[in-house]
């Protein structure tokens, strides 16, 4: 499914040049590399499910340090005494930008309650429009902020005794009119709004972002970002991998003819994929077994953007599709997409509806568009649910570079202490 494949904005090719002998080697070699040495080593869920804050994430990293190279079967078996779903065999919560909410489900002064990675979170958004992501629970006495707290001018007062802080949490008003306490601070995360979303970093062991999502281009005539949530029992490694697992696109999608039209690139956070098929349902009856060309872009395991485009049919879309961490049992999926015409498209539809009023336009090419969009996401989501992490996997040439995305996603773990094999691959 386009829908639900990770990544693919518009911006700057990080590396395009990327040899095609490189690109022909990846599926060759995946069946090889099948013995060991594609995933994590084992399981194992215990060390990134703290919820203490920055200490105790970076205590949890270096206890999972020590274990030692069985260090992941061990904390498996813990795990599994523990009572933690066993399935999917990696450490819950990865590094990374993480979907909050659309930017529109934050008004300007509302708030927001949400859990993430483990912990639960208040958003809401300033006066000025600023969004801002706090724990949930007030330094205070511990009220729940995204429940009851109120958004006044730059600052979040708590609706229990009046606490109110300002955006660096510090407390600058009692509900008392005393001096506030020094100690009674209110932890932040990090924020970035783009693309139409909220993003907050998390990172296991408490390290400041190292990288963003960037901007998408917005040239030409667009219809809005319409979003939808979707929580499911899953693994956002899980979710990614769908990226680069090139052979569940016509057995779950019916899709035909799928075709590489380049080699995987990977630039540290940042992995991208590019493929072409025919699609057989088309859009709205038109267009089917049109080709379609799919630019996919996975910033982290949390973020990812599909450029969809059907020359022959001269539609446009451009996918995104946010996988939360939320309990360390579920994924809260956020999918949005955004449609437009591709320049200097023939054809009747293309011409009508480029000459359709802004409104009609939005609810023709951006209502249809987007229910047809979740239905493709919906086909995967009853396998995300029930799948199981295999590692190793028993990879057979055809499945895509499934063994590469594997080695790439271990950088989102600080408690491998394992350098990841691909960093970064240069551009030919």
């Amino acid at each position: 499914m386009v829908a639900a494949l990770p990544a693919g904005a518009a911006e700057a090719d990080p590396g395009a040049g990327e040899a095609e002998a490189a690109g022909a080697a990846d599926e060759a070699g995946e069946a090889a590399e099948a013995d060991g040495a594609l995933g994590h080593g084992g399981g194992g869920r215990g060390g990134s499910t703290c919820a203490g804050g920055a200490e105790a994430h970076a205590a949890c990293s270096r206890e999972s340090a020590r274990t030692g190279a069985n260090g992941w079967d061990r904390m498996r078996e813990q795990s599994t005494l523990a009572g933690v779903n066993p399935r999917f065999s990696l450490p819950p919560f990865p590094s990374g930008w993480y979907g909050v909410c659309a930017a529109d489900e934050l008004a300007r002064e509302g708030v927001v309650a949400r859990t993430i990675c483990g912990r639960e979170v208040a958003a809401y958004r300033t006066a000025s429009g600023q969004p801002r992501v706090v724990d949930a629970a007030c330094p205070h006495l511990g009220a729940h902020l995204g429940h009851t707290s109120r958004v006044e001018g730059e600052t979040l007062r708590c609706s229990f005794h009046g606490f109110r802080f300002d955006a660096t949490g510090r407390c600058v008003e009692t509900g008392y009119g005393t001096r506030p306490p020094p100690k009674c601070v209110l932890a932040g995360w990090p924020v970035h709004e783009v693309n139409g979303f909220v993003l907050a970093w998390f990172d296991p062991a408490g390290r400041a972002p190292s990288w963003s999502v960037p901007a998408a281009p917005k040239e030409g005539r667009w219809t809005r970002t319409r979003s939808r949530l979707i929580r499911l029992p899953a693994h956002v490694q899980d979710l990614a991998e769908n990226s680069v697992d090139v052979g569940h696109l016509s057995h779950v999608h019916g899709y035909r003819d799928i075709e590489s039209l380049g080699a995987l690139v990977i630039d540290g956070p940042v992995l991208r994929a590019r493929y072409a098929f025919r699609h057989p349902r088309g859009l709205w009856g038109v267009g089917k077994n049109a080709r379609a060309e799919i630019d996919i872009r996975v910033h982290g395991l949390g973020y990812s953007q599909v450029e969809v485009t059907m020359p022959e049919v001269g539609f446009r879309s451009r996918q995104f599709v946010l996988a939360t961490p939320a309990d360390g049992e579920h994924v809260d999926l956020r999918v949005g997409m955004c449609m437009s015409l591709v320049a200097g498209a023939r054809g009747a539809m293309p011409r009508v509806l480029a000459r359709t009023p802004g409104p009609l336009f939005d609810r023709l090419m951006g209502g249809i568009g987007f229910r047809a969009f979740v239905a493709d996401v919906q086909a995967d989501v009853p396998i995300w649910s029930t799948k199981h992490y295999v590692d190793p996997p028993g990879l057979a040439e055809g499945d895509g570079p499934i063994g590469r995305y594997r080695r790439w996603a271990r950088q989102f773990y600080p408690q491998l202490a394992r350098p990841a094999a691909d960093a970064a691959t240069p551009a030919a």
